[in-house]
């Protein structure tokens, strides 16, 4: 589970704290890092796609 359960909501939107901001930031960078790796499989299907096509000629 995420970090943002353990902590409570701000209570002043303007202003969060501290501590709820870097949690946000964690999650973030988490959540982005898995992007990587979703790139290179995008990739090589796309690779596999225009293999094929040449391939057979479609």
């Amino acid at each position: 589970m995420t970090r943002r359960a353990e902590l409570p909501e701000p209570k002043d939107r303007r202003n969060p704290g501290e501590e709820f901001l870097a949690s946000e930031i964690d999650d973030n960078r988490r959540a982005e890092f898995w992007l990587i790796p979703k790139t290179f499989l995008s990739l090589a299907i796309v690779a596999a796609l225009i293999v094929l096509r040449e391939v057979f000629k479609l």
